[in-house]
C-alpha cells in the first residue's frame, strides 16, 4: 500500500496520510451514491491496518443519503476491527445533514417507551 494513496473520482478526492497507529483521511468534494463505493473499498482496506482513522471532511460540500449509510457501515466495520473511526472538520451544511439523519434515527420515538421487555 502506498504511503499516501490518492483516490480521484469525478466528484471526490480521498488522501490518506498514515502514521503507524493513526491515519488521517482527507475527503474533498461530494460524498454521494457515485463516490460511496470507492470510499467504502478504500477505507475498508485501511481499517484493518490502523487503530484510529480520522476522516477530515473540511473540503466536503455535499453528503447524501448514500453517504450516511456508508459512514454507518464503515463505523460498524471499524468497531469490529477494534479501530476508532472519527469524523472531523465538517462544514455546516453536511453537519446539519448528519445531525438531521441521526436525530431521525435516535430521537422522537417516545411512542415505543415501555413496549420492550426489560
Amino acid at each position: 500500500m502506498a504511503a499516501n494513496p490518492v483516490i480521484r473520482i469525478a466528484e471526490l478526492r480521498l488522501i490518506s496520510n498514515g502514521e503507524p497507529s493513526t491515519s488521517l483521511v482527507r475527503l474533498a468534494g461530494r460524498i454521494s451514491s457515485a463516490t460511496c463505493p470507492a470510499i467504502e473499498r478504500t477505507l475498508g482496506a485501511l481499517i484493518p491496518h490502523f487503530r484510529r482513522i480520522v476522516l477530515d471532511l473540511s473540503n466536503v460540500d455535499h453528503i447524501d443519503n448514500s453517504a450516511l449509510g456508508t459512514l454507518a457501515s464503515l463505523y460498524a466495520l471499524a468497531r469490529r476491527a477494534d479501530c476508532d473511526l472519527e469524523i472531523a472538520n465538517v462544514k455546516p451544511r453536511p453537519k446539519e445533514r448528519l445531525r438531521s439523519w441521526l436525530d431521525s434515527v435516535f430521537m422522537g420515538h417516545e411512542e415505543f417507551l415501555g413496549m420492550t421487555p426489560d
